[in-house]
Formats: structure tokens, C-alpha cells, sequence
């Protein structure tokens, strides 16, 4: 799959050469912005291929993974201190929205926030319901999730698992697939979709993309642009 990868992402940019392709499997809740840019994990704008990221994490397969209409923001690492905090390693890029959250769920059970303090890309939390080391000692491993009112998109994102699943046709009417996996590289998000068993794969480019419907579960592309970047797996 990564030869695959970078064989795609090589045909995108301007010095081929210099790529260097480490593909991430994702799980998780990252959005697409009003210009059907995708907002990716360690991916800054390059033109017109991927926009900022907002959500990002290290993630296996970009499948649905909820309580409900609750999405994981973060994984507890360990412990921290002897006072029940611990330290979350975040699913989210901002992590200063933690700061945001008044309450937060540990499995299943709504549990209130006390305090938090970030360091790059963990978080320091103390639950309400945890108040020292050994209660924080049995969360490690744990997943932490959030309702998804309390991560507001703007008008015209949407978050990715709401994608997956989404019927990928060109604008001809051919049918490409479903969307069933998004592969995370530094350069730009790789979309798998599937049909009969093959896989197609191809960026997530702002002048590939002309209509996102996820009520309709439906992603409509430019039928020359995918021609020009799509790669058959098979």
C-alpha cells in the first residue's frame, strides 16, 4: 500500500524526488473545509491539493469509531502525578479546546472535567470522578470521547466519519465506489474507495471534488481530474 501512496503522491508535486511517503491508517474525526480541501494530519496547505487540518491523530482505519453521536478526542497514556490526573494523548489538532469542555466520557459514563493544562500534543486531565493515582493507574488505554455538539463545524465542513460510506461517482454519473478508507501522508490525504472488491485511490484535491452531500451520502468528482490522479490498486 505505501508504494502505492507514493506513487500517487509523486505524480502530485514538483520535485517527485524528495517525497518521502509515511502512510497512517485513520480512525478519526477530521473535517473537510468549505473548499472541499481535506483538513489532514501533518498536512499544511500546498496549493490547491490538501487545506489546514483541524482533527488529526494516529489512527488505523478511518471507520466510524462512536458512543452514539460521541466521537474520540483523545487516549489516555498513563498517569500523572498522584492526584488522579492523566495524561491524554489528543485526537484533536487544537488541543487547547480541551480547555472547552466541561464535561468529557470515560467508556460510557458522562464524567465531569476539573482542570486542564496542554503540552503539544497531550493533555493533562483531571476527572471529577478520579481523585488519585489509582483510580488514574485502571484509565490507562482508555479512549475519551465528547458529544459532537461540543466540537462545532462551520457551515461547509463536515467531519470525515461522516464520509465514510459515501458513494464516490464522477460527474458523468459513473460509479467509482464506496469511501472506505483515508490513508494519512504528509503531503496529501489518499482516499480509498471500493467497488467489486478493487480499490481506487485518490487525493483529496480542492479541483477534483465538486459536490459533498452527506445527507445524500454522496461525493461527486471532476471526471478529468480523476483520470489524471486516480490510481487502480488492482
Amino acid at each position: 500500500m505505501k508504494e502505492f501512496v507514493e506513487y500517487l503522491v509523486k505524480r502530485l508535486v514538483k520535485y517527485p524526488d524528495e517525497v518521502s511517503v509515511d502512510v497512517r491508517r485513520g480512525q478519526g474525526h477530521w473535517q473537510t473545509g468549505k473548499d472541499n480541501h481535506v483538513d489532514a494530519h501533518a498536512c499544511e496547505s500546498r496549493g490547491n491539493q490538501a487545506g489546514q487540518k483541524i482533527f488529526r491523530g494516529n489512527r488505523r482505519r478511518q471507520k466510524r469509531q462512536s458512543l452514539n453521536m460521541k466521537i474520540q478526542v483523545g487516549k489516555i497514556v498513563k498517569a500523572q502525578g498522584i492526584k488522579g490526573e492523566v495524561k491524554l494523548a489528543s485526537l484533536i489538532d487544537n488541543t487547547e479546546n480541551f480547555k472547552n469542555f466541561r464535561y468529557l466520557y470515560l467508556n460510557e459514563q458522562r464524567t465531569g472535567v476539573v482542570s486542564v493544562r496542554t503540552d503539544g500534543n497531550f493533555v493533562y486531565v483531571r476527572f471529577s470522578t478520579v481523585t488519585d493515582r489509582n483510580a488514574a493507574e485502571g484509565l490507562r488505554g482508555l479512549g475519551v470521547f465528547a458529544d459532537k455538539e461540543q466540537l462545532p463545524l462551520e457551515e461547509g465542513r463536515f467531519f470525515i466519519d461522516e464520509l465514510i460510506g459515501c458513494s464516490v461517482r464522477l460527474n458523468d454519473g459513473t460509479f467509482v465506489g464506496v469511501l472506505d478508507e483515508i490513508l494519512q501522508n504528509g503531503s496529501a490525504d489518499v482516499y480509498v474507495a471500493v467497488k467489486d472488491g478493487k480499490k481506487i485511490l485518490f487525493p483529496f484535491l480542492k479541483d477534483l471534488t465538486i459536490r459533498i452531500d452527506v445527507d445524500a451520502k454522496e461525493i461527486l468528482l471532476d471526471k478529468k481530474r480523476f483520470s489524471e490522479v486516480s490510481v487502480d490498486e488492482n
